[in-house]
């Protein structure tokens, strides 16, 4: 339950973005992560990261447990990890 409404989330967020102009996309999701495709623009994404970060720990106050969220970035391949 608490996944879907963070897919929810997120996914009316990436509407919005996209209506502006900023092509990202949730493109899988495995167990209790989501996967998103962002343009290219690595550390310029930050505060939008930031923003998916926060629309999935809302979850938590849905359900009254603190849900925390890590995000990291891969870019060049799934080996390649940057915690942010």
């Amino acid at each position: 339950w608490w996944m879907i409404k963070a897919i929810n989330r997120c996914a009316a967020q990436l509407r919005e973005w996209r209506a502006e102009g900023f092509d990202a996309w949730i493109v899988l999701t495995v167990h209790d992560e989501l996967v998103f495709d962002f343009p290219t623009g690595g550390k310029r994404n930050l505060p939008k990261m930031r923003r998916i970060r926060q629309l999935m720990e809302q979850g938590g106050d849905d359900i009254g447990v603190p849900t925390p969220v890590a995000v990291s970035y891969h870019p060049n391949n799934w080996a390649e990890k940057v915690k942010l």
